[in-house]
């Protein structure tokens, strides 16, 4: 809050356990790291054009940190997946990206699965400990489930407190 990464509603309220939508999740990983000009950042999809957010979107965009739908849009309103939520955090704060090769030593989770399209990034935040493991219930993690605000904000933390904390972190 006080970087002004994330912000709370009208009332005050943060409302930790809301479902978090694609544009306020590129919101809160973009605000982190840099503070794209309004101006240059617009118009990159055909559902993000001059709104609160485009700034967000359209310079991760431009970076190849995240990707619109074959229609060219990008659904901002839309509720993203704790999948989807990690694997544009890291690209936005991995200059290296995350090696294909990225695996776990014999997996806690009955639903992570090797062969899926998201299992490096997952491999990826669990082996540095940038997840927030609360939620985890009967030894599922649950990658298709929509992501919480908390969520997010807690990734968010550990992955800027880690560059900023350790000096050999793979983080740059």
């Amino acid at each position: 809050y006080d970087e002004e990464v994330i912000n709370g509603y009208g009332d005050g309220d943060f409302r930790p356990d809301g479902e978090i939508n694609r544009a306020e999740l590129t919101k809160m990983v973009i605000a982190a790291i840099a503070d794209p000009d309004v101006n240059t950042y617009n118009n990159c999809f055909t559902d993000v054009e001059d709104q609160w957010y485009a700034a967000y979107i359209c310079y991760a965009k431009e970076q190849g940190w995240v990707n619109g739908y074959d229609n060219g849009q990008y659904k901002p309103e839309a509720q993203i997946t704790r999948v989807e939520a990690i694997k544009i955090i890291l690209e936005a704060n991995l200059a290296t990206g995350v090696a294909e090769e990225e695996t776990i030593e014999n997996t806690p989770y009955l639903d992570i699965f090797k062969d899926t399209w998201y299992y490096k990034y997952f491999a990826y935040a669990y082996n540095n400990n940038l997840l927030d493991k609360n939620h985890v219930e009967d030894n599922n993690f649950s990658p298709g489930k929509n992501i919480t605000r908390k969520e997010v904000a807690e990734m968010i933390y550990r992955i800027n407190y880690s560059r900023s904390s350790t000096t050999n972190s793979g983080v740059p």
